[in-house]
């Protein structure tokens, strides 16, 4: 503000008010800097003007010199690091915009896919399916048949037999307790399995394992067929040579 004239002072109040303090900075630098260059640049005419040539002196042309110099190049320190800056906002919103159009389309394209290519979701659901049972995935349902198995377990389950007891009676208890553990083994095998016939039905059914065994019996057969073509042109080959 000192080293600009008084005049521009109203339009400097007017432009404070008026526009954002980032560019109110700007406008402020840049005129600043531009009226120190005209007035280095009208000062080093009038010192060469007002003598002749061989009568210049070094003490009255140096420093109008030095300061349009340096009134230049703080001009173009400010529109580079300006045009550095908007250059860099704008790279920002392109790529983030085409990231966003990207991500969004390839959002939408896996949420509208069919049932033989989405297959995280199918596998999800028959899992579930699976080990909850049809019509048993909501957190009631869990809930009483946890309690219902809890329940007859507690029934089923027969107390341990006292120390005081006969051998036959810790026997059979005994028998119990490791006829249970069997079966829960089995249960839990019989699911594994029910996962795994779920799964290969459903690769089955989105015909991925039909599509890869075409892609590798095509590649076999194209190169057993280049086999044969080289066996034959080296065959040929040594034919001519006799």
């Amino acid at each position: 503000m000192e080293a600009l004239p008084a005049l521009l002072g109203p339009v400097l109040d007017y432009l404070s008010e008026r526009l954002p303090p980032p560019l109110y900075s700007f406008v402020l630098s840049f005129l600043t800097h531009t009226i120190a260059l005209l007035t280095a640049l009208v000062t080093l005419v009038q010192s060469l003007v007002a003598s002749k040539p061989w009568e210049w002196d070094a003490q009255a042309i140096v420093p109008p010199l030095i300061s349009l110099l340096a009134a230049y190049l703080a001009l173009h320190s400010l529109y580079r690091t300006t045009g550095w800056a908007i250059r860099t906002v704008f790279w920002f919103v392109k790529w983030g915009t085409i990231l966003a159009v990207v991500s969004a389309g390839m959002g939408w394209y896996i949420a509208t896919q069919n049932a033989g290519i989405a297959l995280i979701p199918d596998l999800g659901g028959i899992l579930l399916n699976v080990l909850n049972g049809d019509g048993w995935d909501t957190a009631d349902a869990r809930q009483s048949r946890s309690t219902t198995s809890q329940s007859s377990s507690r029934t089923n389950a027969k107390p341990r037999s006292k120390p005081w007891e006969s051998f036959s009676k810790q026997h059979t208890w005994q028998y119990q307790e490791q006829h249970g553990d069997r079966e829960e083994g089995i249960d839990a095998r019989r699911i594994m399995s029910d996962i795994a016939a779920a799964a290969n039905h459903l690769l089955v059914e989105s015909q991925w394992w039909d599509a890869a065994k075409g892609a590798f019996a095509g590649a076999t057969n194209r190169g057993q067929m280049e086999d044969d073509d080289r066996k034959k042109r080296g065959k040929k080959h040594r034919e001519k040579s006799r």
